[in-house]
């Protein structure tokens, strides 16, 4: 029973390191769009792959405890960096659709 107030407690604590993680990885996002020169012909879904890379070094660095669960951490990862973007508004919504669908193709297969 008391391990119950525990897992609520570690939850929220995880929760708030969430939030807090895409705030930074918005900020980053936003920097890795205006220092890099892509081209237009570049696709969304592309930035979004080469980002990811140093995303997860950050992420791994900075909140370890966010890609502790083995299970879980692929899936938090994607919905953490799409979140990032999809607050940066440097994209709209249809663009990043487009980009989590052909990012899906790509690793589901």
């Amino acid at each position: 029973m008391f391990g119950w107030f525990e897992k609520k407690e570690t939850n929220f604590h995880i929760k708030e390191q969430m939030e807090d993680c895409v705030e930074q990885l918005k900020y980053k996002w936003t920097e890795y769009i205006k220092i890099l020169p892509f081209n237009d012909e570049i696709s969304l879904a592309y930035k979004i792959e080469l980002f990811t890379n140093p995303a997860q070094i950050f992420v791994e660095n900075t909140f370890p405890v966010l890609l502790s669960d083995v299970e879980q951490q692929g899936n938090s990862f994607w919905v953490m960096i799409f979140s990032a973007i999809q607050q940066s508004k440097t994209h709209s919504i249809d663009e990043l659709n487009e980009a989590m669908a052909e990012l899906e193709k790509k690793f589901t297969k």
